[in-house]
């Protein structure tokens, strides 16, 4: 079921869709609740809420204003975010933000992967610091072990000194 709001009305509830909707809405608030499928919407402005989703809830795009989603069954993907708040609450699967403006992101209670700019940011900062701690390791260290099997159960981490005992 596809959606599309024109005018100006200040808000726009769709309550108790049975299966996928997809919403394009100009301005105004918008409030999506009851929902048995995935939820899709394209925002240009206002707030979005959404609650009780039993699939995934995707903003393709949102210009400004915050974005709600409280009990989403599925997985809170927020493709590209303009200005505004994202706060999301009881999400059966993963959170993703792509790509956002300004505003803060919150989360609780989020049963899947967390994959959002400041954490990747973060990610990246750890990176380059393993990356120089590996071009200031001893390569005699790194010769010695050279031709020994990877354990499977091993994770790659860059290592500057091991220790090895003869027992």
């Amino acid at each position: 079921r596809e959606l599309q709001r024109r005018g100006t009305a200040r808000s726009f509830l769709v309550d108790g869709a049975a299966g996928s909707v997809r919403i394009s809405d100009g301005s105004g608030n918008l409030t999506i609740e009851n929902v048995t499928g995935d939820v899709r919407v394209t925002d240009g402005s206002g707030d979005v809420n959404v609650r009780n989703v039993s699939g995934s809830f995707i903003v393709e795009s949102d210009g400004s204003g915050g974005l709600y989603a409280t009990d989403v069954k599925g997985s809170v993907i927020v493709e590209n975010d303009g200005s505004g708040n994202i706060e999301v609450n009881k999400v059966g699967k993963d959170f993703t933000v792509d790509n956002k403006g300004s505003g803060s992101i919150e989360y609780t209670e989020v049963t899947g992967r967390i994959d959002i700019p400041e954490r990747r940011r973060d990610r990246s900062e750890l990176r380059k610091s393993d990356q120089g701690s590996v071009e200031e390791a001893n390569p005699d260290c790194r010769q010695q072990h050279e031709n020994e099997a990877e354990c499977p159960h091993r994770r790659r981490f860059a290592v500057e000194h091991e220790e090895r005992r003869k027992d």
